[in-house]
Parts: structure tokens; sequence; C-alpha cells
């Protein structure tokens, strides 16, 4: 029996890509509902081999958004998240 659990990469002040679908995904039990609310809004999906997934519609750019999480009795719930762009560098000094 899988745990729910959210994939590690998710968590409290985290930035999502703006424009662009976002998949928020994790492990659990299977046949389980997996409910997630973001930005006023709940999608719904089923654990099937032990992982779930849902694809949220783009969105534009803001900030203080809360993601939660629900599966069953167990849930996750993320603060201060931003949808935005992340640019990451990488060079020498000069740079």
């Amino acid at each position: 029996m899988a745990v729910f659990k959210t994939a590690a990469i998710f968590s409290d002040h985290m930035v999502l890509q703006r424009e662009k679908n976002i998949c928020i995904f994790g492990q659990g039990e299977n046949d389980k509902t997996v409910t997630v609310t973001f930005n006023g809004k709940s999608y719904e999906t089923k654990v099937k081999e032990e992982a779930w997934s849902v694809l949220l519609p783009p969105m534009a750019a803001g900030t203080g958004y809360e993601l939660t999480v629900i599966c069953g009795a167990e849930g996750r719930n993320f603060k201060d998240i931003a949808i935005g762009e992340v640019w990451l560098a990488g060079g020498q000094s000069n740079m």
C-alpha cells in the first residue's frame, strides 16, 4: 500500500510557470480520490498504479496563492505560491 504524498518539488514559497499548464502530482493508494484546490477551483483525480496527477490550466502571473491537496483524511497545504517565471543562469563570475 502506497502512502499519500505530493512530489518533493512542491513546497511553500514555490514559483509555478505562468501561461503554461501546471502538473501537480504525487503518490497514493490505488483507487483513492485526490482533490487539488488552487486559486478558488478544485480538481479531482483517482490514484492509479500508486500515482496521481492533476493538470491545472494556464494562469497569469500573480502572488499569494495557496495549494491544497487532499486524499481521504490526509492533506498537504502549501502557502505563499507565486505564478511567474524562474530564470536560472550559469557561467563565469563576469556574467
